[in-house]
């Protein structure tokens, strides 16, 4: 086997795994956010102190888990367009022929997968918190800096040229 081939079927596994990897993270997203949303419906108006609901707590925790997966999903599907450019031969890879419905993709709805849950979880922290103003602060900045690191890291994504 030639140096070549070792190199293209090492950049096959790699593609193979953030791909597989994407998906566990989808996976454990969508267990996180049934646990946090059983927590909810079992305790909704539990207190962990006299002035901290758990409803509360549980909307941060819900906040954080998507923060870090959203970063982690970004993280992963560039990790899988860099490994796929560098592919010698991309026709086992290839992107979508459409013209039309080219931003319809499995990157772009698990975006909005975590753009809907962050908000979800934002909003409710700050419908069940003492301090709104403070929440709404400290909730938006987090969803500004995602959303700023997103669009900067798909921007070359979404506008590709074939």
């Amino acid at each position: 086997m030639s140096e070549e081939d070792v190199r293209g079927t090492q950049l096959a596994e790699n593609l193979r795994f953030y791909g597989d990897m994407r998906f566990k993270q989808l996976t454990l997203f969508i267990g996180a956010m049934t646990v946090l949303g059983a927590a909810l419906v079992q305790h909704p108006y539990d207190m962990l102190t006299d002035r901290l609901s758990l409803r509360f707590t549980v909307a941060l925790a819900g906040m954080l888990f998507t923060s870090v997966v959203w970063v982690m999903e970004v993280r992963s599907s560039l990790y899988w367009v860099a490994i796929r450019e560098k592919l010698p031969v991309k026709e086992f890879w290839p992107r979508p022929r459409t013209n039309h419905w080219r931003w319809l993709n499995a990157t772009n709805a698990i975006l909005i997968l975590h753009v809907v849950s962050y908000c979800f979880w934002f909003l409710s922290a700050v419908n069940w918190s003492v301090h709104r103003c403070i929440v709404t602060i400290a909730g938006f900045l987090p969803l500004a800096m995602l959303i700023l690191f997103t669009v900067s890291s798909y921007r070359h994504m979404w506008f590709y040229k074939e």
